[in-house]
């Protein structure tokens, strides 16, 4: 799988690349989804909109279900960049899969490309997030992003 994007913010980091149709089991889950903290893998999952609007909040679960089964010792705060890092990734996806690409879309949230850098936390502050798509870095502070305190709802974020 070649990483369509990548972002990261804390602990965490998400790649997402492009899959044959079919391959989790459904032609529509085009997009592949991993979710990692540090440099282990949490968990890997498909993105389907559809799915995403047709769920049961009880269908499946969530990513902080996955979390629960490492041995991760997670702060307020390690919680809160998961949940903006999952709701940030969820909207990027559904760009790629309306045609849209990831530059045009930071774009339009006024975000411009910046120089490859190391993004640093305050310790018990949310962390800002990089994405990375098409050899840009973008830095998205976590005013920007839709408020992740809440459970999320739809697909692998419920």
């Amino acid at each position: 799988m070649k990483a369509m994007f990548r972002v990261s913010g804390g602990r965490w980091s998400a790649v997402v690349g492009k899959v044959e149709p079919g391959t989790f089991g459904d032609p529509e889950l085009d997009l592949q989804i991993k979710v990692f903290c540090g440099r282990v893998q949490v968990m890997c999952e498909g993105f389907c909109p559809v799915q995403k609007r047709t769920a049961e909040p009880s269908d499946a679960p969530t990513v902080l279900d996955y979390v629960d089964l490492f041995d991760f010792t997670l702060s307020d705060a390690d919680i809160y960049d998961l949940l903006h890092l999952m709701s940030v990734t969820d909207t990027l996806c559904q760009c790629l899969h309306d045609g849209g690409t990831i530059p045009r879309l930071c774009a339009r949230h006024g975000l411009r490309p910046l120089g490859k850098r190391k993004l640093r936390r305050k310790t018990g502050r949310p962390s800002p997030l990089a994405i990375e798509a098409d050899g840009l870095w973008f830095r998205l502070p976590p005013s920007l992003a839709r408020e992740a305190k809440g459970e999320l709802r739809g697909g692998l974020y419920r």
